[in-house]
């Protein structure tokens, strides 16, 4: 009975380190969303969204709890804010782009991850800025590693009711 009850607590803890080492692969310490490979590509340290020159669009501290999204007008696709993460969706454009907030040495702050799925997808960086105040919402501009443009900007104004995609 106690060889029995020795097993399991054995189980028990190798099933809690393998737990407490995947947890561990889920990105920066600073609500990562599994992308922050994205930064290190970049050399980028994370740094909070919601600290931010944008956050008056995403309407923090909310963003941090829930999921913000807007349809990309003209690319068929949405933008999803949720922590410091987004998720930037256009086929239309052929965008696929999941980042997180961070920041290099001497530049503003921006979005660093990768664009494209699995094993084809590339380091690729959004900047964000806010629109005019007449406007609002964020202009979001999608580039490549080496800042060549692939989609924007675009203007999106972020809300916490659920989005549809838009038309090509």
């Amino acid at each position: 009975m106690r060889t029995l009850k020795a097993l399991c607590r054995s189980a028990w803890a190798v099933l809690a380190v393998l737990a407490w080492v995947a947890l561990q692969a889920c990105g920066p310490g600073v609500g990562g969303s599994g992308t922050g490979q994205g930064m290190d590509a970049f050399g980028a340290s994370a740094v909070q969204l919601c600290s931010s020159d944008i956050a008056p669009a995403l309407a923090c501290p909310a963003a941090t709890a829930s999921p913000a999204a807007s349809a990309v007008p003209g690319s068929g696709g949405l933008v999803t804010v949720q922590g410091n993460s987004i998720e930037l969706n256009a086929p239309c454009a052929g965008i696929s782009f999941r980042g997180d907030w961070g920041q290099l040495a001497g530049q503003a702050a921006r979005f660093y991850g990768f664009n494209g799925e699995g094993s084809s997808a590339q380091p690729a960086q959004v900047r964000a800025s806010l629109a005019s105040a007449s406007v609002g919402g964020l202009l979001l501009t999608v580039l490549d590693a080496n800042g060549h443009l692939l989609l924007g900007p675009v203007l999106v104004t972020l809300r916490a009711t659920p989005a549809q995609p838009g038309a090509c």
